[in-house]
């Protein structure tokens, strides 16, 4: 079934999902504009949950998009980099309620269009394990402009005190240019943010990139050792969470996969 999003952008719901979230499903569109193929994420509408993720996103993409001239935020103006194209994924379209706002379309269709990449950095690492068996390894410039693009991308969002907590090789991708950007942002929350493990369905994150004061509190209130009326087992969303995941990220790319934790 072929759905269009504001007359411009279309995509084939019965075409298999290049990707999948918690909320979503992320599928190859195209641009009848400009005949280029476009990532066409849909989100359950039917879902509270999934319509927060989708506002959300679309306030953060949006934001990142406009620049430090016209968020609210201060961005500083080294993020909104045109030479490379950015260092987050960019927002070019989503559906619209009657009234004009974001939101689900008159037929419930809940999307948001953003530019297609060519392959995550765990699609590329594992091509680059499979083309030399026991041999893994990247070219020592390579990983070195890897490793700071990374640094550089965690670097551009706490800068504007935001923190992504789903930091993994899944959600880097690479852009036709060659460049890398960050990807689904819909998690994102302020640095200093208190959230309890029950109201974990509000974060999205993946336990073997979690740092010990997110994944411990969660995986406690989960197994039922812990209630959500436990203090202890509050959360408060530091940047250091993003700053955990990023070393788990980086050793996975020098070694070919994630350390092992003890």
């Amino acid at each position: 079934m072929r759905v269009f999003v504001n007359d411009r952008f279309c995509v084939d719901l019965s075409d298999a999902a290049i990707g999948r979230g918690a909320f979503s499903e992320v599928r190859r569109g195209l641009d009848l504009l400009t005949g280029e193929a476009v990532a066409i994420k849909t989100y359950m509408a039917a879902s509270q949950k999934a319509l927060d993720y989708f506002t959300r996103e679309v306030r953060v993409l949006d934001m990142l998009k406009r620049g430090p001239q016209q968020s609210h935020i201060a961005i500083p103006e080294w993020i909104d980099d045109t030479r490379d194209g950015g260092m987050f994924i960019r927002l070019l379209s989503c559906t619209t309620t009657e009234a004009g706002t974001p939101g689900p379309d008159s037929h419930g269709n809940l999307m948001i269009v953003m530019e297609m990449g060519t392959e995550t950095l765990e699609t590329y690492v594992r091509r680059k394990r499979s083309e030399s068996p026991g041999n893994y390894q990247f070219a020592i410039d390579e990983l070195g402009e890897i490793i700071v693009r990374l640094i550089d991308i965690v670097e551009a969002l706490h800068s504007i005190d935001m923190v992504h907590l789903d930091l993994k090789a899944e959600n880097v991708m690479r852009m036709r240019d060659g460049q890398w950007k960050l990807i689904d942002l819909g998690g994102l929350m302020l640095d200093g943010s208190v959230i309890s493990p029950a109201n974990g369905g509000s974060i999205t994150f993946t336990p073997v990139y979690a740092s010990p004061e997110l994944g411990r509190p969660m995986a406690a209130y989960l197994s039922g050792i812990s209630d959500a009326d436990d203090e202890k087992q509050i959360i408060r969303v530091a940047k250091s969470m993003d700053v955990w995941a990023l070393g788990i990220l980086i050793s996975k790319i020098v070694l070919g996969r994630r350390p092992v934790r003890h």
